[in-house]
């Protein structure tokens, strides 16, 4: 009876002593001890996906582990963020996105399903994208200050494409327009390519887009640039000035992208991160690979990046205000 009854308690106690050691050592497992996923909140092929592969192939091998991209587009950009927003708060799944989801939505949107400042961790910001200021080739005009002179003499009679309502480059114009005291029409399109070829035929006077889409066009004559939006020119078009140069110190814009992860994730997971990005991004062929996207690497801290959105974001919601813009709810 004793040793029957000694047999089943060493088994019980061995149990315990198993199953402590393997909860022991699921808790000491490294992150990642697998695959992370990266949602795109963008359209397959658009600039979104394109980044976030970029940044995928340079952070892939720092981690160990595969970063696969999967492309979540929709209502502009909310499905993919919320599907991150949702997730669970151990480090696989992560967002890639830009300035358009962070910074100007909730400005145009009353009621968001979410709260992009306090549902989501900004990791770190990776690249910077400028957007310029192109005019059809025909349109007479070669400087900011004539494009301004010309649409004070034609009010309202300018058009200017952008790549959506309530996109980088539709705000761009409209901060332009509060700026200068000019009223354009805003002509929204769905992507950069229709938006660009009816600036070439004419049919819209004036596109803002970014620098690497306009330069081919600008080459081949027929797109004029008069202008970025960043604070530096750009080395893709170092003789083209800034707005703040054609006399609008107030007038900067320029898309951005970055990672970041649900609320809740791990500071050490976080911090991990923000170090193996950053390190990532000083990879030569991660630096060449952006210069291909007119995007140079801009690479910013999560708490730093933090403060540069929610700057960003008072400014756009000012403008809205001001141009009297919103979406739909």
């Amino acid at each position: 009876f004793f040793g029957a009854n000694m047999n089943s308690t060493f088994k019980r106690l061995l149990g315990v002593a198993i199953t402590a050691t393997m909860l022991g050592a699921s808790a000491q497992t490294p992150w990642p001890a697998k695959p992370v996923r990266l949602i795109a909140n963008g359209s397959p092929g658009g600039v979104i996906d394109t980044m976030a592969r970029v940044t995928a192939a340079s952070l892939g091998p720092r981690l160990g582990q595969p970063i696969i991209v999967e492309d979540l587009p929709g209502a502009a950009g909310i499905i993919g963020t919320q599907a991150v927003v949702r997730a669970a708060a151990d480090g696989y799944t992560l967002l890639f996105s830009g300035v358009d989801g962070f910074d100007i939505l909730p400005s145009l949107v009353k009621k968001m399903p979410y709260d992009p400042s306090v549902d989501l961790v900004p990791i770190v910001k990776l690249t910077q994208v400028d957007v310029v200021l192109a005019v059809n080739a025909k349109l007479p005009v070669d400087s900011v200050k004539d494009l301004v002179a010309l649409a004070r003499q034609k009010p309202g009679a300018l058009r200017f494409a952008s790549t959506g309502l309530g996109t980088m480059n539709h705000m761009a114009g409209e901060l332009i327009m509060l700026r200068a005291g000019i009223d354009m029409l805003h002509v929204p399109y769905k992507g950069s390519g229709p938006a660009i070829a009816d600036a070439i035929g004419g049919q819209v006077d004036i596109v803002f887009t970014g620098v690497a889409t306009a330069i081919g066009h600008v080459k081949s004559g027929k797109l004029k640039v008069l202008a970025l939006l960043g604070r530096n020119r750009s080395t893709l078009m170092p003789e083209v000035p800034t707005m703040i140069e054609s006399g609008y110190p107030d007038v900067v814009a320029g898309s951005w992208f970055g990672v970041f992860a649900p609320a809740g994730t791990s500071p050490e997971i976080v911090q991990k991160l923000a170090s193996e990005l950053a390190a990532a991004a000083q990879a030569p062929a991660f630096t060449q690979q952006l210069a291909t996207l007119g995007s140079e690497r801009v690479v910013e801290p999560g708490p730093q990046f933090a403060k540069s959105i929610a700057a960003e974001r008072k400014l756009w919601q000012g403008i809205a205000q001001q141009a009297k813009i919103q979406l739909a709810e």
